[in-house]
């Protein structure tokens, strides 16, 4: 009763998610003697009571735990099915007796608050958190009821120093303490947000840098990144903007020639090219370092504009902001170098850089002062304060409160920057698939043949005779000279990945289900003399299964209605059924068939069944569907040229996830009874 007055209370408030199940486990709680040893040792409040009514009440939340049938290890689910790797703010403040056991699972979050820090549950907590050299102490009251305290962790758990926050507490009541945390909803997601800039901090000291990405499909060069900054020895972090952008503002220039946007680019304004799992995995990794800053699904960015300027409130003190694309490569020594050019320059409001700029896998623009390497091309990096903002990204321009561009301020000039080695690598057109997202989204009209043509050039040649957009000013392309070393994108690529044109590999035959129905027969439907029917007879018979999950109701009038049926054939009147849909029409004309038919022994579920993350992209799609198909005589339900689409589709819905391991959690992970019949594409996952 309590859960479901909790759950109604918050019904209608969409932020506020309710769980009904224990924190930890009844394994983690303590044993008698312990509280006895504490209740006979530590003065706390539990000494108003007789020592046999504390004991009476341990063994109530364990036998009450015992007769509950929800998942024993809640904290742990609810990080798996939001996929947290440390909360923000924590409240620990639920049995007596599970304190110190909820303060294990949470370790780490950037805020603990300790209720009852006088009595068993918070005491030790209390004095483990005041003794921890990654927490302080920033207000308590033990005078209050019971006693509380706010601590707030210090360092980063990562061996890179964290950025100290500017979130400040006095010693104020809890209501206002709570208010402080209070936030209205953005239409930005900042799926982890960051450690804010403390502005008392000398900044000549401790300048940190703060790079940001706006990303669609940033694969496989993405990965570079981390890899530099993880090795770095001075405070950074990293604000990922990913999604559509657009084609409005300083963006929309292409539009007159065809720019557009095609829908196999995006899924819903997502990468689909393993970008955004890959993302979601990095600031699980590194939760003090990486924010990421995404749209609701299904809507776009408006410009790249909007993408930039994202971040730029979290970022509360002086620091370096270094723009960085998925496919612009740094090394550590040059992060460090620049870092240390505006700490020994402090005037300096920006800094324009060179590159090395590759238009194909061998191909790079050799000569300096023409179409790519002018010395106003790429201007990077700024010495950004609070109250700046992004005027334009194309080309970047950070303005302070005057209006002001920084870049025409006292900037570092690209031959100062390469005087310290400072030229980064840019394979801009080193894969075809970059090529072709170019001529679409920019509208490069053939740009993908013309760029073909240019890579079966031998010796130097001018790129603006194959690619037109390039300015025509003496630009010299030419073969990448190894003396100068590797290419660091060529660790991130995989064989045959610059060009489409790799030989297919030997055809598997795939057979459409349709194909193989007898007079039109209607495939979502079984009948009760199938074969299908006669082994769930059989095996109902011997297992006489209590706890069963079915994936993919469709409409109910399928697999779903011949297990109802079974089990009321067969007098299994106890058992648990729940069967999963992710389609809200299917769920609801499901929800009407199986009470129409008197199949009142099904609970249907609605969501998907696996945690979103988990979803193939329509790229992984397409390859295991249609390119690159790994079994012969593979049996699917669409025709190939919008198999990898419709099968996408089947699970593109905004619902609640990862609804088969609640299933599991329900049944303690021993189901007796499992059918996988979900989208065709899902069965392995």
């Amino acid at each position: 009763p309590r859960f479901q007055a909790l759950h109604e209370r918050y019904r209608s408030t969409p932020f506020v998610n309710c769980y009904h199940c224990s924190s930890v486990p009844a394994s983690s709680f303590p044993s008698e003697g312990k509280i006895a040893d504490f209740y006979q040792q530590v003065p706390s409040d539990l000494n108003n009571y007789p020592l046999d009514t504390v004991l009476g009440w341990l063994r109530q939340d364990l036998e009450y735990l015992e007769r509950l049938d929800v998942p024993h290890n809640g904290i742990q689910h609810i990080k798996t099915l939001q996929g947290i790797t440390h909360f923000d703010m924590v409240l620990i403040d639920g049995s007596e007796f599970t304190g110190e056991a909820e303060l294990e699972e949470v370790y780490g979050a950037r805020y603990i608050l300790l209720d009852d820090t006088r009595g068993f549950k918070n005491l030790n907590n209390y004095q483990r958190l005041k003794s921890d050299a990654h927490y302080e102490l920033v207000v308590e009251n033990q005078t209050l009821r019971h006693g509380y305290a706010v601590f707030r962790r210090k360092k980063s758990l990562h061996s890179t120093p964290e950025i100290p926050s500017m979130v400040q507490f006095q010693d104020i009541s809890p209501a206002d303490l709570t208010a402080r945390f209070i936030t209205s909803p953005s239409s930005i997601t900042a799926r982890h947000a960051m450690p804010l800039v403390s502005s008392t901090v000398r900044v000549e000291e401790s300048l940190p840098i703060h790079f940001f990405t706006i990303v669609l499909n940033g694969m496989p060069f993405m990965q570079h990144h981390i890899e530099v900054f993880k090795t770095l020895d001075l405070p950074w972090h990293w604000h990922i903007v990913e999604g559509l952008a657009e084609l409005t503002h300083c963006t929309a220039w292409g539009v007159k020639d065809g720019a557009n946007i095609p829908h196999k680019f995006h899924a819903q304004g997502r990468s689909i090219d393993g970008t955004s799992d890959y993302i979601d995995q990095l600031a699980r990794d590194y939760p003090d370092h990486v924010s990421i800053y995404r749209k609701p699904l299904g809507q776009s960015w408006d410009g790249k504009v909007e993408m930039i300027n994202a971040p730029i409130s979290d970022i509360q003190s002086e620091a370096l902001l270094w723009q960085l694309d998925s496919d612009e490569l740094w090394t550590a020594e040059q992060v460090r170098n620049m870092r240390q050019l505006f700490t020994d320059n402090p005037t300096k409001t920006a800094a324009y850089v060179n590159c090395n700029y590759f238009i194909g896998p061998r191909k790079y623009i050799s000569t300096l002062n023409t179409w790519a390497t002018q010395p106003q091309d790429w201007m990077r990096v700024w010495r950004y304060e609070p109250s700046m903002k992004w005027l334009a990204h194309e080309p970047p321009t950070l303005i302070d409160s005057s209006g002001r561009n920084l870049a025409e301020i006292d900037p570092l000039t690209r031959d100062e920057t390469m005087s310290h080695g400072l030229v980064y690598e840019h394979p801009s057109y080193v894969m075809e698939q970059q090529v072709e997202f170019k001529e679409k989204y920019y509208g490069y009209s053939d740009a993908v043949q013309r760029w073909r043509e240019l890579q079966g050039t031998a010796g130097p040649v001018n790129p603006a005779h194959y690619l037109y957009w390039a300015a025509d000013n003496g630009a010299i392309a030419e073969e990448w000279d190894y003396s100068k070393g590797q290419p660091i994108f060529e660790r991130y690529l995989k064989p045959h990945a610059t060009t489409s044109t790799t030989t297919a590999p030997t055809e598997k035959r795939v057979i459409v289900a349709a194909d193989l129905a007898v007079d039109g027969a209607d495939l979502t439907k079984v009948s009760s003399e199938s074969a299908f029917h006669r082994a769930i007879h059989r095996v109902f018979a011997e297992v006489r299964p209590k706890r069963i999950i079915e994936t993919g109701t469709y409409l109910g009038t399928g697999t779903t209605s011949i297990i109802a049926s079974e089990l009321r054939a067969q007098g299994i009147s106890d058992a648990q059924f729940f069967t999963i849909e992710v389609n809200p029409d299917h769920y609801h004309q499901a929800l009407h068939n199986l009470q129409s038919n008197g199949h009142f022994n099904v609970t249907p579920v609605h969501g998907l069944t696996v945690p979103r993350c988990l979803l193939p992209t329509l790229d992984a799609i397409h390859s295991q569907t249609v390119s690159n198909v790994e079994f012969d005589n593979l049996i699917v339900d669409h025709r190939e040229h919008e198999r990898a689409e419709l099968y996408f589709n089947e699970t593109n819905f905004d619902a609640a996830d990862d609804m088969l391991g609640r299933c599991m959690d329900a049944f303690q992970n021993k189901p007796d009874f499992v059918l996988l019949d979900s989208a065709g594409h899902m069965g392995n996952i």
